[in-house]
Order: C-alpha cells, then structure tokens, then sequence
C-alpha cells in the first residue's frame, strides 16, 4: 500500500508517465478529492493504469464526463480517478453497415454530429441528453424517449473493448451486425456501473435519420386511459419514434392531469400517416390532442430527459405497461404532499420521478415505493447526500447480490473499482 498524496503522485508518474497528476479541485467526485488523476487516452493506458493501482491494492473512481458524479452510493475514500475524457474518437464508421465504433470519453452531441453528415445516428439519449458520454451511457445503461422503438443501450452494442479491474483488456463481438461472439460480455458490462471493468471502446448498430419528424401532444384525465392510447396505436400498427409520458404532482393535487407525447420520425408519407392514427385514438379516449411546432417539440423533449435540480431526489422506476395507473396510485399515495415529476416511457413501463419539497421527506417515500408491489424497481439515480446516507440508492436482491458478488469477485478481485458506489 503507498501512502501519502505526494508520494502517490510520483509513483503513479514512474508507472505511467506524465499523464498521472496531483487532483485539482474540478476532480472532486461527489464531494471526494483523490490523491492522483490519471488522464489516459487509450485503452493501454488505462490498463496501465489499472494494472498499477490493482498490484498497489489501490481504489479507483472513473470519470468520463462528469454528468454521473452523483448516482449512486456517495464514494468512500479512494486513491486515483481515471479520466476518460481524452478517450473520445470515433474509431471507425461502416456506413454501408450502418456500424460505428466509438471510445468511451466521446458525447453523445460529437458523436451524432459526425454521423449525422453520412444521414445516420446513434439513436440514444439519457438524462443528460447529448452532454453523456458513450461510456456513461452504456455503464449506467439508461435510455430515454427513443427506447420506445430503438431499445436500451445495451440492444444496440454489437461489440466493446473492457478493461477489468486487474488491468486486464478484453473484447467481445465485431463491427458487423451478423457477429455474435462474446455477447453475454457485452450485455453484462452495460448497466454495470463501472464496477466489473472500465468500457473503453464500443461498437454499436446505428440507425437512419428520419427525413421528417413531427411530434403530437395528448393531455389525458387519467393514466388508464394513457394505457387505451397505446394500445389503440399498436393495434394500428403505428411505429413511433418515441412515446413518452409527463405527470406532474404538487403537493395539493389530488388527481393531476396527464400528458403524452409522441413523436413520429420517417418518410412523409409514414409520418402523416402516424399522426392520423394518433389523432383518431386520442379522439377515442377523449383526449385533447395538438401538433406541436419544431421549437415547442424540441422543448418538449429536452423536458422529458432534464436532468434534476439541486436538492431534489431523481428515482429510476419500473413498472408493467398495462398498470400504469396502479403505479401512478402507488405513487400519489406514497408523496403523501411531497411534490414529484413523473416522466416515462409508455410503451415500456420504465421511466423516472423527480421529488420536489424537502429532502428530509425523500426517504420515507422511496422505502414506501420499494414495500410495494406495484413496482418492479425503485433506484435512487441521484440526490442529495443526506438522502443516501439515509437509505442505499440499490435495491439489491438477496439472489442478486450473490451474483453481483460473484461477478466482481471475477472481474475485479482486488476490489479495486468503485470505491463503494455501485451494486458491488
């Protein structure tokens, strides 16, 4: 074990060269200054530096860019963060394959402006929108409104390049869509949190830009009656881009109004032909319904993936499609006056609540969430830290755990990721 900032800081640059330096104040992780800052720009080099901290029984914390500091546990003392940030190249685009490999430290924003100018798109987006990083965003595996037709991270990585926590590289799949091999790999390491290996590389499957994109607005009285649109435009045959939903809560509203949004993204012709159908079912199930201009669409959207404001408490849920007002009751029941925004994918039953009011109140509604059954998950994503010292942000299965702990105890057996943050 070495001890000591100083004296860390001079092995970290014998092992690694210039690239190892003291922490600044812009490196603190929730609050937590390391002792070195590693700042790599290629997979070798954060196996380097793995490899090092692993041998020296060190802790490591990894940033790409900084949009995630706080999900999770708060971290517990640790030795050396790992940057990502100069890891950011897009690495290689098979356009006629629609493939495009791409390091971990690139935005979301870089990435889609290069492939926009071949007509393409890493159909993505996440809390922080394009500001996250391609690693953060596999790592945590959070998707927002385009789940509803692409799916999460996770179903479009067709292959990645992962250091483990022993500074170990390994590799999984191909740049072609048909390429299969190390799979599992790949899915494990999304969602994952960091805490089995650090994703330095990622393939993924890509996707047309749509020619014309129009979104139609939907205000409900009542989450069941959301539920009766969807299923009206499924049997419609209808393909959305996106179909998301808002509820908002305050702290003396009772039975709060619904709102849906859906976002059709193709041809002309496909797309009139979408709102058409929405049109006719939101008529069904006497909705109110409106066509939104291109400004107020993008505000529209940008709003279902805001990332939340100092001193609110953001949860991740999940819940069956067909019980959306069964959750919805869950959740007016267990705010007891507190305050919540409810946004989510409609279609998919996944989503988040940001609460509002005091924080003091946030725990006691999350334990309530979780006792009961009309949930499937209740993550804290993000919150002060009085709330997460009061209550653990992962709900943990006892059989889970076990294999969480069996996974970490292979891919990273000197415990040496996370410093207490994830799962594991």
């Amino acid at each position: 074990m070495i001890t000591g900032s100083s004296t860390l800081v001079g092995k970290a640059r014998e092992a690694l060269g210039p690239c190892a330096r003291p922490a600044g104040p812009d490196d603190r992780v929730d609050g937590v200054a390391p002792a070195v800052v590693v700042d790599t720009d290629s997979t070798a080099l954060v196996a380097a530096a793995l490899a090092w901290a692993s041998d020296a029984r060190l802790s490591v914390v990894v940033r790409g860019g900084g949009t995630r500091d706080r999900w999770g546990r708060r971290p517990r003392p640790f030795d050396v963060l790992i940057r990502l940030d100069r890891l950011n190249r897009l690495v290689a685009h098979e356009a006629s394959d629609l493939t495009a490999t791409i390091e971990a430290g690139a935005t979301l924003r870089d990435v889609n402006a290069a492939l926009a100018r071949h007509g393409q798109q890493l159909p993505l987006d996440g809390l922080q929108g394009e500001h996250g990083t391609i690693g953060g965003l596999v790592a945590t595996n959070h998707a927002g409104p385009m789940r509803h037709r692409y799916g999460t991270p996770r179903d479009l990585v067709i292959g990645m390049t992962v250091v483990l926590g022993d500074g170990l590289t390994a590799k999984s799949g191909g740049r072609v869509v048909k390429n299969v091999a190390g799979y599992d790999l790949a899915r494990m390491m999304s969602g994952s949190h960091g805490t089995l290996g650090v994703i330095t590389q990622v393939t993924f499957k890509l996707a047309p830009l749509a020619p014309v994109s129009r979104t139609v607005r939907i205000d409900l009285r009542h989450p069941a009656d959301a539920v009766a649109f969807a299923d009206l435009l499924r049997q419609a045959q209808c393909e959305p881009d996106a179909l998301d939903f808002r509820f908002e809560h305050g702290d003396d509203q009772h039975h709060a109004p619904l709102t849906v949004f859906v976002r059709f993204a193709s041809v002309a012709p496909a797309v009139d032909d979408g709102c058409r159908h929405a049109r006719r079912a939101a008529l069904e199930v006497d909705g109110r319904i409106e066509m939104l201009p291109a400004d107020a669409a993008a505000e529209c959207w940008r709003g279902q993936m805001a990332f939340n404001a100092t001193g609110t408490t953001m949860l991740r849920l999940s819940w069956k499609p067909a019980e959306l007002a069964r959750a919805a009751e869950t959740l007016r029941t267990a705010a007891r006056g507190v305050p919540f925004v409810w946004t989510g994918r409609l279609g998919v039953g996944a989503g988040t609540v940001t609460l509002g009011g005091s924080p003091d109140d946030h725990p006691a509604v999350v334990e309530q969430l979780r006792r009961t059954g009309a949930l499937r998950h209740v993550l804290i994503v993000d919150a002060p830290a009085e709330v997460r010292e009061r209550i653990d942000p992962w709900q943990i299965e006892p059989d889970t755990e076990a294999l969480w702990q069996a996974l970490k105890g292979a891919c990273d057996p000197h415990g040496t990721l996370g410093a207490g943050r994830g799962p594991v």
